[in-house]
């Protein structure tokens, strides 16, 4: 989703391309929400270590790719990348950081919750966060942000914790397939007829916060859930997608050699997408694993930074 994005962001698609990015995105759009809704499912505990070691990951990664995509020579960009979490330039990882500093009192607070309390809060905050946003076209508001804010993480580990606490079951796979499917078609039929009807506004049905998005995340949530399965490759892989999503930031650097936005109008536009995007996977995967090799030098920062942010919210809480 991200690479043909970036492509379209530079050239023009073909309509049937534009088809294919728009039936990605369809799936794609759903990735934040899962993650977040399994955050909730079994519950973000806040740790400071853990807290700095993402932070860190975050800007090293950030320096990695400023450095990349500018021909690897020092620029403005790699001295920007030191504040990449604090001036919320990978929104995503801000917002989890964020909600991961809360997850302690919204756990407490929904715990303390009836079942009904829950549902009735859920549904306050589905109505005001997601349908009307959606029916008014408004999803740059106080609260919202197109989904892209803190206000929609704590919304979808709401409903991840309410999943956990009151409607932990099991449903038949044959049904979550089916349901994924239909707001999937819901999806991309909307976004082709704002191609071609002007006052069809699919940005707001697009959203990470629309309803047919958040549909389709708990559709996605309970299917996977059912399964029940082992894999040594999928573990191996697994443990390097925070570094795969972080160094998602490499595809100006990576696109020079394929320059796919030059494919837009060819039948071969998929394939060069599918090499660009596999190639930034396999590169993340191999930093990841080069990086690991530095894991004791880095652990020794991660803990002095620890030590140093558990000093200062010690002096900060006692004034």
């Amino acid at each position: 989703m991200h690479v043909i994005g970036y492509a379209a962001s530079k050239g023009e698609l073909s309509d049937s391309n534009q088809y294919i990015r728009f039936f990605i995105s369809s799936f794609g759009n759903l990735g934040v929400g899962c993650f977040v809704l399994i955050s909730g499912y079994f519950g973000v505990k806040y740790t400071t270590r853990k807290f700095v070691f993402i932070s860190w990951l975050t800007t090293v990664y950030a320096i990695l790719c400023a450095w990349a995509n500018n021909d690897f020579s020092v620029t403005r960009d790699c001295v920007m990348a030191i504040t990449n979490v604090p001036r919320y330039f990978n929104w995503y990882i801000t917002c989890y950081l964020i909600l991961m500093a809360l997850s302690g009192y919204i756990n407490c607070f929904v715990e303390s919750l009836t079942k009904n309390e829950f549902k009735r809060l859920l549904m306050i905050l589905f109505l005001f966060f997601s349908v009307l946003p959606m029916m008014v076209s408004a999803t740059e508001t106080a609260l919202l942000k197109s989904g892209q804010c803190v206000t929609y993480f704590i919304y979808a580990y709401l409903i991840g914790r309410y999943i956990r606490l009151h409607r932990d079951i099991d449903v038949p796979k044959a049904k979550s397939v089916l349901m994924t499917l239909v707001f999937i078609a819901m999806l991309f039929t909307i976004k082709v007829a704002g191609m071609y009807v002007s006052a069809i506004d699919a940005i707001p049905v697009m959203s990470n916060n629309s309803p047919l998005i958040l549909g389709a995340v708990v559709s996605v949530f309970y299917l996977f859930k059912s399964f029940n399965f082992k894999s040594k490759i999928v573990n191996y892989i697994s443990a390097s997608v925070l570094a795969v999503y972080l160094l998602d930031g490499l595809k100006p650097a990576v696109d020079n050699y394929f320059q796919v936005y030059t494919y837009g109008q060819g039948s071969d536009f998929v394939l060069y997408v599918t090499m660009e995007t596999v190639t930034i996977f396999l590169v993340a995967i191999l930093i990841d694993k080069i990086h690991v090799l530095f894991g004791k030098a880095e652990d020794y920062i991660i803990d002095k930074m620890t030590v140093l942010l558990t000093r200062i919210m010690c002096k900060v809480t006692n004034l």
